[in-house]
C-alpha cells in the first residue's frame, strides 16, 4: 500500500496562554502563514490540512485560510480525533503532526523524520527531545496508530498526545531518534506560547535578515553554530525540559 504522508497542523484561536497567536503579525505576516510557508517546502508531504475547532472564535481563522489550504474543523477538547479526522479527510496513512505554537517549523526535520518513519513502518517518529531547539521538533503517526488512540480513549487528556506513544512503546512501534548535527540547538526556545515569545521570535527575524539568509531553521543552526550573540540571549526562557509531566503520564492509559 502505497504512502500518503499529511501535514496536519493543529491549531486554535483560544489558546490559554496568547489568544489569537494564529493571526498575530510575526513580521510582516501572521503565523499561521509562516508555519504555511514553511512546510510547503518538504519534498515529503503529500498535502496539508488545518485542524481547528468548531469553536466561533475559530471563525477568524478559517476565514483567513480560505482558498489557501484544506481545513478540518471538530471538537474542541479532543484534540487527537480532530487529527485523525483532519487525516481521515485527506485519505492519509501517516500523518505530520505541527503544531500552531511552531512558526519556524523545518521542513527538513519533517523530511528527515518521515523518511526515518517509512523506512522503520513505525507507528510513531520523532526526536528526542535534547539537543534541539523547542519549536521545531515535529511528530510522525500512522494512521492506524491514531485510530486506536481515538476509539480506546475518551477526550481526557488527548492533548498529551505523545504521551499515549512514549507510555505504550511495548505496544506501539516507535523511534525516538537522535538528533543530528545539523538539527543540534540545544536550549533555543522558538515557540510562541507567551507574548515575551513574540516579540523575541521578531528579533531573531530581523537580526537573521542582515545576513541575507532565509528564515529557517537550518539557517539559524548554521549561522550561530549552537551560541547565540548576547543580543539574542534570553533571561531565564520558559524551559520545556522542567515543566513535570509525572502526574499527568500516571493517568495515560496502558495498552496491554
Amino acid at each position: 500500500m502505497k504512502k500518503k504522508i499529511v501535514g496536519v497542523i493543529q491549531v486554535r484561536m483560544n489558546s490559554s496562554r496568547l489568544r489569537g497567536k494564529a493571526l498575530l503579525e510575526l513580521h510582516g505576516k501572521p503565523v499561521i502563514q509562516w508555519i504555511l510557508d514553511s512546510i510547503r517546502g518538504s519534498s515529503t508531504l503529500d498535502c496539508i490540512i488545518v485542524a481547528t475547532t468548531n469553536n466561533e472564535s475559530d471563525d477568524l481563522l478559517c476565514e483567513y485560510l480560505n482558498g489557501k489550504v484544506a481545513v478540518y474543523r471538530g471538537d474542541s477538547l479532543n484534540v487527537a480525533d480532530r487529527l485523525y479526522s483532519a487525516g481521515l479527510k485527506m485519505g492519509a496513512t501517516d500523518i505530520v503532526r505541527i503544531t500552531g505554537d511552531h512558526p519556524l517549523t523545518c521542513s527538513s526535520v519533517i523530511d528527515y523524520l518521515v523518511l526515518k518513519h517509512m523506512h522503520l513502518n513505525n507507528d510513531y517518529t520523532s526526536f528526542e527531545r535534547v539537543n534541539i531547539a523547542q519549536g521545531v521538533r515535529s511528530e510522525i503517526l500512522s494512521m492506524r496508530s491514531l485510530q486506536k488512540i481515538v476509539k480506546g480513549h475518551g477526550l481526557e487528556l488527548s492533548e498529551y498526545l505523545t504521551f499515549f506513544y512514549t507510555k505504550n512503546a511495548h505496544y506501539f512501534k516507535l523511534s525516538l531518534l537522535e538528533v543530528p548535527e545539523i538539527f543540534c540547538f540545544p536550549g533555543l526556545r522558538l515557540m510562541l506560547d507567551y507574548i515575551e515569545d513574540l516579540d523575541y521570535l521578531k528579533l531573531l527575524i530581523s537580526y537573521i535578515e542582515k545576513y541575507d539568509l532565509e528564515i529557517t531553521y537550518t539557517s539559524i543552526v548554521e549561522l550561530f553554530k549552537g551560541e547565540l550573540p548576547e543580543i539574542l540571549k534570553r533571561d531565564n526562557p520558559l524551559n520545556f525540559y522542567e515543566i513535570n509531566y509525572k502526574s499527568i503520564i500516571d493517568k495515560i492509559p496502558q495498552y496491554d
